[in-house]
């Protein structure tokens, strides 16, 4: 059900280079339909050096295809339908089609999902002899529909042209009720009965489109250039309802509304040079434009009472960044690879309501990265890598809004909040191609997290922060290899831990 790497906490998937939005387990379905004699290599980059923009914490894997697809229509189809607390079905298409320079893969993918969940609790309390009984019931039903379409033209022998066209759509239900009992200790005499039932309804939208254009000056030197546009769309309605029986009936609830839009723009061109067999040089630059209007609306109502108010908060992201790498062989046992990212990032948030406010900040900085592969035998080898990269704040951490979960709880965000640098150093080995020890450490300056207080005396609100300085260590062990003439597979993790100061 999916790829993973060993020691990384994501996996991104890149297929020609090209980063792609399918899923672990779509991908997977997309190799079932091409042919194993299509696919060139594999790559798996645990390091990621400054070209690519993401996580230290994340892997990457690039599938290289060959551009001689043979020739026709080719696909695979698979359907899945399985049986919990409700009927669950995915279904998936793929199909390949090449004829002499033209080629296009596309897949598509469909989804209905439902789970369902119910808890029952009690909390005593036996200095003051009462207890609270909880009983809730959740309900979820979503459906998904995601495909892409790849084209690519071979116009001569140096040059390739190509365009991906992507996009998903996205419907949820979440249902959530609960009732809470509050009694006496050792009797049945049941002091007040509280009713909670929320109700949700959100959908989605992404529509994304890729141009691309590769060009070959010769046999050791190309160029790379990427364009993109996506358009993202949301809409979220939640309605809260409460009934407490406490000496008479008092009913209190709420609806709330979210339009959020973003439009992305992303340009990159790159590149590469091959100075000897073994040396290569990586040139780069890379830049985006976020745009995001966005509008949400609450509405309280009481018994004898409503609230109404509107908020709207605008966010602009602007980054531009240059980056360059250099990769050498020293010998058959050492090489190494050094690379070096500058990045200059613009935002500004412009809170309309429910009063007029602008957040305007300016980030630059240099990020260096490293690696060194070392193989003293055959069956060894270790490698150390360290990389750095800022993580700036998402969109929801931002907008100021009150979010209510019931009428004394919400969360909002932090207009203030700072992007978050993290230096990250990983040294691993891997022995026999059967055993797997890594050692990762990190620290995160101006890490992010999120505080509760007290508000007024009975709200609490939730909120993100960054609280400063964090250092992390993580151990993996991993033992992996073929048991029985290679007809049963053993694949363990017997240490995979962490800590945090």
């Amino acid at each position: 059900q999916g790829i993973s790497m060993i020691g990384k906490k994501n996996i991104a998937i890149y297929i020609n280079g090209r980063k792609t939005t399918m899923s672990s387990s779509e991908v997977q379905n997309y190799l079932n339909s091409i042919s194993a004699s299509n696919v060139k290599s594999i790559e798996l980059i645990t390091n990621p050096g400054s070209q690519f923009d993401i996580s230290a914490k994340t892997g990457i894997l690039n599938i290289n295809l060959r551009k001689n697809e043979d020739e026709g229509l080719k696909g695979f189809a698979s359907a899945q339908m399985w049986q919990t607390h409700y009927n669950k079905q995915i279904a998936s298409l793929n199909l390949n089609y090449a004829k002499s320079n033209f080629s296009m893969r596309t897949a598509f993918t469909a989804r209905n999902l439902a789970d369902w969940s119910k808890s029952e609790d009690a909390i005593c309390f036996p200095l003051t002899n009462l207890v609270t009984e909880r009983n809730s019931m959740s309900k979820n039903r979503r459906q998904l529909y995601q495909g892409n379409v790849d084209l690519s033209v071979a116009m001569n022998k140096k040059q390739t042209f190509g365009a991906v066209l992507d996009f998903s759509l996205w419907d949820g239900t979440p249902r959530m009720s609960s009732i809470s009992r509050y009694k006496d200790l050792g009797t049945e005499n049941t002091d007040s009965i509280l009713w909670n039932n929320t109700k949700s309804n959100m959908n989605t939208g992404r529509l994304a489109i890729n141009l691309n254009y590769m060009i070959k000056f010769d046999s050791k030197s190309s160029l790379a250039i990427d364009a993109d546009y996506q358009h993202y769309r949301q809409r979220q309605r939640e309605s809260f309802e409460s009934y407490r029986d406490l000496d008479g009936d008092i009913s209190d609830g709420y609806t709330q509304r979210a339009l959020q839009d973003n439009d992305l723009l992303m340009s990159k061109a790159e590149y590469i040079v091959q100075l000897k067999k073994d040396q290569k040089i990586t040139l780069g630059v890379n830049g985006y434009s976020s745009i995001s209007p966005n509008k949400n609306e609450y509405e309280k109502q009481y018994v004898l009472s409503s609230l109404y108010s509107d908020n709207q908060f605008d966010y602009k992201e602007r980054s531009v960044a240059g980056y360059m790498s250099y990769e050498d062989k020293w010998s058959e046992r050492i090489s190494a690879s050094i690379g070096l990212r500058y990045e200059h990032t613009f935002v500004k948030g412009h809170l309309k309501y429910p009063q007029e406010e602008q957040f305007v900040k300016k980030y630059s900085d240099w990020y260096p990265s490293l690696s060194i592969t070392y193989i003293p035998v055959q069956q060894l080898y270790f490698w150390y890598s360290f990389t750095t990269q800022n993580t700036y704040p998402m969109y929801e951490y931002l907008n100021p809004y009150k979010k209510y979960q019931t009428t004394t709880s919400y969360s909002t965000g932090n207009p203030y909040l700072r992007p978050s640098s993290t230096y990250y150093q990983e040294l691993g080995s891997y022995i026999n191609n059967k055993y797997m020890i890594i050692l990762s450490y990190y620290i995160t300056k101006d890490a992010t997290t999120t505080f509760t207080q007290v508000e007024n005396g009975n709200t609490e609100v939730t909120f993100p922060i960054n609280y400063g300085r964090e250092t992390g260590v993580n151990l993996n062990v991993n033992v992996n290899q073929s048991l029985i003439k290679d007809r049963w597979f053993l694949n363990a993790l017997f240490i995979n831990t962490s800590f945090f100061i």
